[in-house]
């Protein structure tokens, strides 16, 4: 199959040219090219750019996809049309160049596009099916079951020596323990006889001799949640691959292939990301930056949207009536108050707003869903005056399931740049276009600063953790304080140590500034389940600063100490924020366990320099210890306190190690730092 045009497309280091039989795409780190071939299009090179060594991957025979049941082997595909543009300026994703290729299955009655998101400095691409079909169908006439689709498959040049899969769960309103991690990893060796199936994980990668191939799935798969038709990674000696299109018949009732023809249908798409190690990066750190930094592309912080520190009135009262009290007029009003005092940039009100006091069914979705009379006498009117006042901005809670035109006469009348959205249950695609569609009217019509969370603390489907964050980031969990006994939600007690653990295995392979993280009031928390009492205030925000940090509380119930402590660390946070939410997060030191020396570092690698947040926990009775940076590569390290000024040169350890030294457990360090340059020895023997 011959393209009968030729074409070429640059944007910044982003290249892209179409050429008779093939398509060649450069981002500048790598580069990919396809065949175009009687199925389809088929990878024939994907490479680091400058790497010498033998590609990961070889060429790819027939085609990149398979979609078996509606593509049959003796029908080949015709190319109807293919052709790369730019895409700038745009609020969902970074600008990039987009390949579109676009063809048609006559026999079996469907259209197939494919497109390739080519990204400046992306360290891979971005590859997404689409289907539509040309005529009706009745659901008897498709198959009941896709899920031996493929949508990505990848050649590997040689057997990897090892496989990784890592996977995020859901539900974290019910997974506050610590046998209960966030996080699930597993390796293997790479020299299996059979295809292996990976069905609960976000991401996989395969690895040999320095060098990796990452797969992620951008959908809304958890490990305990897998959602519609999220499918599985196939991993073998000869290929990867990835199934699972979110397309079954049985997800759409049945009814999806049947109506509304001249309509593409999204698959769920793939991230494929090659890394290597280097002088200053082992592989492992290699890898989580590579699929960081594609994910900050593809999910672009928004500095004006996201940043902001927010505190969300739930969190105080208790299970029903007694934290929805909390979103009533009076307490906002004080709330703005408190928070602007404490140097919090947004108040979001939460559930309670909506109904009378006591309502058997206060979220009911044939409500009006405007300010109760009763809780709200003055509407939204009065909030907003005094938020404008105060300098601090509005969020508002809802359900998921509450339409566009109610959300938008509240935004418009409060002038709320925050919407929390509960209760989701995305059962079938229906349920995600649905909302996807009503969040980017909303976007649409209030502008780009106006940001969603993604409420995330249940086990129904929800968005996850790769999907939908064109539009906010996510709301990790709730903690709450009190009122004792709290024998109902004992369960989300707040507990430092495993806050600080979710975040530090969410660093693996998360950006965490696309996270919100919790702070409670820990002189509130009913101290049976919960060490957080042994902990100052000012170490319970430090959990949070690598992230997007969320007071989930009423926070006029601090006391004036505790207000003093809280106003020095947001302070000297709000200083140092920009610069450290540039960076890309890793975790560094142990496992937070109480007993360790933990933490995280925000690094730059175009600069070299970074912060450091590092942990000693309550029970560990070690005044010093050596952590390894990232990206230290025995270098000699510019290290500063920033709670204290202090500044030192240091030289780091083969390793990248360096002694910290905190008198104090339960206490933590806030340092900026910088390599300055390789090591000594290194420095000796050129000079010899």
């Amino acid at each position: 199959m011959v393209v009968n045009q030729t074409m070429e497309q640059r944007l910044q280091s982003a290249h892209v040219a179409i050429n008779h039989d093939e398509a060649v795409a450069h981002t500048g780190v790598v580069t990919r090219a396809w065949s175009i071939t009687r199925d389809g299009l088929a990878t024939r090179a994907f490479f680091r750019v400058g790497d010498d060594a033998t590609p990961l991957c070889a060429a790819q025979a027939s085609c990149d996809w398979s979609l078996r049941g509606l593509i049959t082997a003796d029908e080949p595909a015709r190319l109807i049309s293919l052709d790369a543009r730019g895409i700038q300026d745009v609020n969902d994703t970074s600008d990039h160049l987009l390949i579109t290729a676009h063809f048609r299955y006559e026999n079996t009655g469907f259209d197939l596009r494919y497109t390739i998101r080519v990204y400046p400095g992306a360290p891979g691409f971005h590859t997404q099916l689409a289907l539509m079909p040309t005529r009706a169908f009745t659901p008897d006439q498709v198959p009941s079951y896709l899920g031996d689709c493929r949508s990505e498959r990848l050649v590997l040049a040689s057997e990897p020596a090892m496989v990784m899969a890592a996977g995020y769960y859901n539900d974290t309103q019910h997974r506050n323990y610590d046998h209960t991690p966030i996080l699930q990893t597993r390796e293997w060796p790479g020299s299996s006889t059979k295809p292996m199936p990976i069905d609960w994980a976000n991401l996989i990668a395969v690895e040999r001799d320095g060098r990796g191939l990452a797969l992620v799935k951008e959908s809304h798969k958890c490990v305990n949640a897998a959602g519609i038709d999220t499918g599985a990674f196939l991993v073998s000696k000869h290929a990867v691959e990835v199934t699972g299109l979110g397309l079954t018949p049985t997800h759409y009732g049945g009814g999806f292939w049947a109506d509304n023809l001249d309509r593409w249908r999204e698959c769920w798409a793939t991230w494929s990301v090659l890394y290597t190690a280097s002088d200053t990066a082992d592989t492992q750190t290699s890898r989580q930056l590579a699929i960081k930094q594609m994910d900050r592309l593809r999910f672009p912080f928004r500095t004006e949207r996201d940043r902001l520190i927010m505190a969300n009135t739930w969190g105080s009262g208790g299970a029903g009536e007694g934290s929805r009290r909390a979103a009533e007029q009076t307490n906002v009003l004080r709330e703005l108050q408190s928070a602007a005092d404490l140097g919090i940039e947004i108040v979001q009100i939460d559930d309670g707003w909506q109904a009378e006091p006591d309502d058997p069914k206060p979220t009911a979705g044939e409500k009006p869903w405007q300010p109760n009379p009763t809780r709200w006498p003055e509407g939204w009117d009065r909030v907003r005056a005094e938020a404008d006042r105060v300098g601090v901005d509005l969020g508002l809670w809802f359900p998921w399931y509450v339409e566009a035109e109610k959300i938008a006469w509240n935004l418009e009348r409060g002038g709320f740049r925050r919407i929390k959205l509960d209760f989701m249950g995305l059962g079938c695609r229906h349920d995600i276009e649905k909302i996807s569609a009503k969040v980017e009217a909303l976007v649409a019509r209030f502008g780009p600063t106006l940001g969603i969370n993604w409420d995330a603390t249940e086990l129904t489907p929800r968005m996850g953790y790769y999907f939908g964050r064109e539009h906010g980031n996510i709301y990790l969990e709730n903690r709450e304080n009190g009122p004792p006994p709290l024998t109902y939600a004992n369960h989300i007690r707040y507990t430092p140590r495993l806050v600080l653990r979710d975040a530090w295995h969410l660093a693996h392979y998360m950006n965490l500034n696309q996270l919100q993280l919790t702070i409670q009031n820990k002189d509130r928390v009913v101290a049976d389940l919960s060490n957080c009492r042994d902990y100052p205030h000012d170490y319970c925000f430090a959990i949070t600063m690598m992230g997007l940090p969320l007071f989930f509380q009423e926070t006029h119930y601090y006391s004036e100490a505790a207000r003093r402590e809280l106003r020095s660390i947001i302070q000297l946070y709000k200083q140092h924020r920009d610069a450290m939410l540039r960076g890309f997060v890793f975790r560094i030191g142990q496992e937070p366990n109480d007993h360790a020396w933990t933490g995280f570092q925000s690094h730059q690698p175009d600069t070299g320099s970074g912060y450091l947040i590092v942990f000693r926990e309550v029970h560990n009775t070690q005044d010093s210890a050596q952590i390894i940076l990232r990206f230290a590569g025995d270098r000699e390290v510019s290290l500063t306190d920033l709670r204290s000024g202090q500044s030192d040169n240091a030289q780091t350890q083969p390793d990248g190690g360096i002694t910290f030294h905190l008198p104090e457990a339960a206490s933590f360090g806030f340092y900026r730092y910088e390599f300055t340059h390789r090591s000594r020895q290194v420095r000796c023997e050129q000079d010899k």
